[in-house]
């Protein structure tokens, strides 16, 4: 495969381009993206949470136009209007459901039977146990619907009802099995995801097994008290390299040599900042005679808010600068694509696009309150 021409460079009319090539592009800023989530968080906080179905949107817009595939640049083109309306769809079904919920709660505890009652939580998690593969599904179908290249987009196909019973079912042995199972849940979950992924009518394909994973899981696995979690790292770095090098887009076989070195550099400092600022709250409460269950001093309690308002307040930034900034620079830097491909044959997908955004994953929060959900 080394030795066939490539076609789909910066000039796709290129006929002797290179046989591996890097098709994605990022041209992105730190500081720009940084400013952008600052005001986007600040103005959520003061809004009291409303805004953050436009600032979802406005990150996602800068974002997407600072990627390019095969030298055209991609397009974000979903609202704020319709995260928010698909949110408030949502919680006209959940907000029933919860005092339902609660209602049948309070009266199994007023009857005193605890077998009921440990019967009825079970229930209520399992329920959210599905609930959270359905909202992760509609979440990626509503983003990829949005997500515009050449004015061809991106298509999720396939039954979110159908990978929420997957994924409720692989959570449940992935638990049985004290975790033992998890390559088996990505693999099989991925599988079902990327098989019914399309770029116009084009597919995207993943022809992975799960045994190729699950010793280096286990090592993983083992490891993991001895290295305070390090090893995850090492096991993230492997999987997606192997996930990426099983993946195919039509004629194109995809690659992603990512090492555990790349994603250390990422994550140590990160993660070291956390560690430090968290630690130095938990200092300063300890040195003013702050333990658990006691009040903190008056005169110690605005300055130790102001502190901790400021770096919540800071938290999307930092995240957004040290670690969404650099994961896409390093798959713009990393991400290979071997085989060739004409690019003027891309013609669009005729399945409709929904006209509301993520709905319950906003309602469950899935992606986190800065909602960068970038990648395929």
């Amino acid at each position: 495969m080394a030795d066939q021409p490539v076609s789909g460079t910066a000039e796709p009319s290129d006929a002797s381009a290179p046989p591996t090539q890097h098709p994605l592009n990022y041209t992105g800023e730190a500081k720009a993206l940084g400013w952008l989530v600052f005001k986007n968080t600040l103005l959520t906080i003061i809004t009291l949470g409303f805004y953050r179905f436009w600032g979802k949107t406005r990150i996602r817009k800068y974002i997407w136009s600072s990627q390019s595939l095969f030298g055209e640049p991609l397009e974000y083109t979903g609202t704020g209007k319709e995260l928010f309306l698909g949110f408030l769809i949502v919680l006209a079904v959940l907000i029933p459901i919860g005092i339902i919920i609660n209602v049948g709660n309070f009266y199994i505890q007023t009857m005193g039977n605890n077998a009921a009652l440990i019967t009825f939580q079970v229930i209520y998690y399992l329920v959210f146990l599905y609930l959270f593969g359905y909202a992760v599904y509609r979440a990626r179908r509503y983003q990829l619907s949005r997500t515009v290249w050449r004015s061809i987009r991106f298509v999720q196909a396939g039954d979110a009802k159908k990978y929420a019973a997957k994924s409720f079912g692989y959570s449940l042995l992935t638990i049985a099995t004290l975790g033992l199972a998890a390559p088996l849940a990505t693999v099989r979950l991925q599988t079902y995801m990327m098989n019914n992924t399309f770029l116009g009518q084009e597919k995207f394909a993943l022809d992975a097994r799960a045994k190729d994973l699950f010793w280096k899981w286990v090592i993983c696995f083992l490891l993991m008290p001895f290295t305070l979690g390090i090893s995850l790292l090492w096991y993230a770095a492997f999987s997606t390299r192997y996930l990426a090098s099983k993946t195919s887009f039509g004629p194109l076989q995809l690659n992603f040599p990512v090492t555990f070195g790349d994603f250390a550099r990422i994550y140590f400092l990160y993660y070291f900042l956390l560690i430090l600022v968290f630690g130095g709250l938990t200092i300063y409460g300890y040195l003013n005679g702050v333990s658990a269950g006691q009040a903190l001093p008056s005169q110690h309690g605005l300055p130790l808010f102001i502190i901790g308002f400021f770096f919540f307040l800071f938290l999307p930034v930092i995240t957004v600068m040290m670690v969404t900034h650099r994961i896409l620079i390093l798959v713009a830097n990393k991400f290979e694509a071997e085989g060739e491909i004409d690019l003027e044959a891309f013609v669009q997908n005729a399945q409709q696009a929904s006209g509301t955004g993520e709905g319950l994953a906003d309602a469950l929060d899935v992606g986190g309150t800065a909602g960068i959900e970038v990648g395929l």
